[in-house]
């Protein structure tokens, strides 16, 4: 079933279902508590009912920062990013579509970075994906620092500004 938007796109049609977005809450649920073994099986089951490309690139990005997370290499991860490419339609998860298409080194970290201000909440999935890709990368140092700054933004209920904040937690 279509779930309606509370914030509807500028196209005012709805990308979700009730069962993806069930799917996509637990998922981003087990993710914050650092259960990655559930995160990535109940993502990986909202992929198999994603219906459109703003599904595809939201679920591609969670799908590829848990594998990493739990040690995968980018090699080994980014069979999840195969059907991402630069021609997707996209209404509403442009900010996924570019991590996404980052992962992939479709996209440069200068071009997704480019403008976002880490505590502006707008940017919070950006700057969260940019800081969470220096984490597994080896970067830990600039991703505390990076997510850090993130909790100094105003609107503390984006999903990137909590991920920061259970990352930080997690690393005390």
């Amino acid at each position: 079933v279509v779930e309606q938007d509370g914030a509807p796109n500028e196209f005012n049609i709805p990308v979700s279902t009730l069962h993806g977005n069930i799917y996509y809450h637990l998922g981003l649920a087990y993710y914050l508590k650092q259960d990655f073994e559930n995160a990535k099986r109940v993502y990986d089951l909202d992929h198999s009912v994603a219906r459109n490309d703003d599904n595809r690139v939201s679920i591609a990005h969670w799908r590829y920062m848990i594998r990493r997370r739990m040690g995968d290499s980018h090699d080994d991860a980014k069979h999840v990013l195969d059907e991402i490419n630069e021609d997707m339609k996209i209404l509403e998860n442009h900010t996924y579509h570019k991590l996404a298409l980052f992962y992939k080194g479709e996209m440069t970290e200068a071009e997704i970075s480019e403008g976002i201000d880490m505590e502006d909440s707008a940017d919070a999935a950006t700057a969260y994906g940019l800081a969470n890709w220096y984490f597994y990368n080896g970067g830990e140092d600039k991703a505390k620092d990076m997510m850090t700054k993130m909790l100094n933004a105003r609107a503390w209920g984006s999903f990137g500004y909590i991920a920061a904040e259970a990352d930080l937690a997690a690393m005390q």
